[in-house]
């Protein structure tokens, strides 16, 4: 009888320690030998259902963005002697793909590796004046985007010994100590450039869809 009522206690002791403390996608995932990459991915796919989103005022994107177009972008366009690009569009899927596997890719590499210290780097940058040009990665790009204002974003990892983010390819280990050298030639992860193109063999994000020139992504400012 005594043992009876102590499994009961037990199960219901179990039970509310389970409401209390849910499992969730981290604990719960492990490496089986169907699922190799299962133990990478509970370091990976996190819930930050109980953080709250990053919000900035209404009134200081606006005067931000009309900053942009007021004074840099009316420079540029002078310069340039055409309307250039004020923003970029991209589908979530596609970044939730891209930053995936960043830390995916890193932590298979290197499994020592912490996804804390890993980040973007996002550089302003510029289509070559004719495209595709010599660029495979270029060739499904809109012609009319040549010599538009654009991002690439890539990949870093802050070192411990420095404190540095350092541009580094998570395909490649050789550039996890000092990062991506001058000369380096290698491709490195990147978003497609285009959403008919699936090249992944570029580890940095280049274009969504530029506006202006491009129509059907709507603009918001």
């Amino acid at each position: 009888m005594i043992s009876t009522i102590l499994l009961v206690i037990t199960i219901i002791a179990f039970g509310f320690y389970v409401y209390k403390n849910p499992p969730n996608r981290r604990t719960t995932l492990s490496s089986t030998p169907s699922n190799p990459g299962s133990s990478i991915n509970s370091k990976i796919c996190m819930d930050y259902s109980d953080e709250n989103m990053n919000t900035l005022e209404m009134d200081l994107i606006r005067d931000m963005v009309d900053g942009y177009k007021n004074n840099q972008l009316v420079h540029i366009n002078a310069a340039e002697k055409f309307s250039d690009a004020h923003s970029i569009w991209f589908d979530l899927e596609t970044l939730k793909k891209f930053i995936y596997h960043i830390e995916y890719q890193t932590i298979n590499t290197d499994n020592k590796i912490d996804p804390q210290n890993l980040g973007l780097r996002i550089y302003y940058s510029r289509y070559p004046d004719e495209l595709p040009g010599a660029y495979n990665n270029l060739k499904d790009v809109p012609t009319n985007f040549a010599k538009h204002h654009t991002l690439v974003a890539i990949p870093t990892y802050r070192r411990k010994e420095t404190s540095a983010n350092i541009d580094f390819n998570p395909l490649d280990i050789n550039t996890f100590g000092e990062g991506i050298p001058s000369n380096y030639t290698g491709p490195i992860p990147s978003l497609p450039l285009t959403k008919s193109s699936q090249n992944q063999l570029t580890g940095a994000q280049n274009h969504g869809n530029l506006i202006p020139p491009a129509d059907g992504s709507g603009e918001g400012f």
